[in-house]
């Protein structure tokens, strides 16, 4: 059976160390250090963890909102582009029984 050691370097009784990750990660953990002392306690921990959890449920609201919008853009050029077929069918039909009525009154004479 296998066994690791705790990591005890990253540990001790007042929290995480910021200094035992690397320099990137370090000033993601400083944003999550409301105390300033340069370690995480697990009241910060967890702090982090919903604000985490908070933006994950906003990004899933706007991926939503997002193909909601997407969907509702296709309906309404799908509805103009019906209004605009129907218009184009009246005006021809308006335009040939204007042309008879023309040729009606012309030949009439």
């Amino acid at each position: 059976m296998l066994t690791l050691p705790p990591p005890l370097s990253l540990l001790d009784n007042h929290g995480v160390h910021a200094q035992s990750f690397p320099a990137s990660a370090q000033e993601q953990l400083k944003e999550l250090d409301d105390s300033g002392d340069a370690c995480l306690d697990s009241k910060e921990i967890l702090a982090g963890i919903r604000a985490l959890a908070r933006e994950k449920k906003k990004s899933k609201r706007l991926i939503w909102l997002s193909a909601g919008l997407l969907v509702f853009s296709l309906l309404l050029l799908a509805a103009m582009g019906g209004l605009m077929f129907q218009v184009n069918q009246m005006l021809g039909s308006i335009s040939d029984v204007v042309t008879v009525a023309l040729s009606c009154a012309i030949l009439c004479r």
